[in-house]
């Protein structure tokens, strides 16, 4: 064997740096996606019981709607009030 390092331990080394490297790129995002809540996801978490959650994803949506093309928003707004009405039907 020679004094420089085999290629295995090249091989390790490598791949440690590479973790640590991956790890503190990933610890970045991390702390940036934690540090920008969503005010949406925020009212979510909030809203106290399953049928005051289930309410707040339908408005959401309902309001996302505006962003559908034309032709497929009235489908898109009946399916939202079809769902509306099942979850009120059954959570009663």
């Amino acid at each position: 064997m020679t004094t420089d390092k085999s290629f295995l331990a090249r091989s390790f080394d490598n791949m440690r740096e590479d973790a640590k490297l991956q790890h503190d790129i990933d610890r970045e995002h991390f702390e940036a996606v934690k540090g920008s809540e969503n005010a949406d996801f925020k009212e979510f978490r909030e809203a106290k019981g399953f049928k005051a959650k289930l309410g707040v994803l339908l408005n959401h949506a309902e309001r996302d709607s505006t962003s559908i093309r034309a032709e497929q928003r009235e489908e898109y707004r009946a399916m939202l009030a079809q769902m509306r009405e099942d979850a009120d039907r059954h959570l009663q």
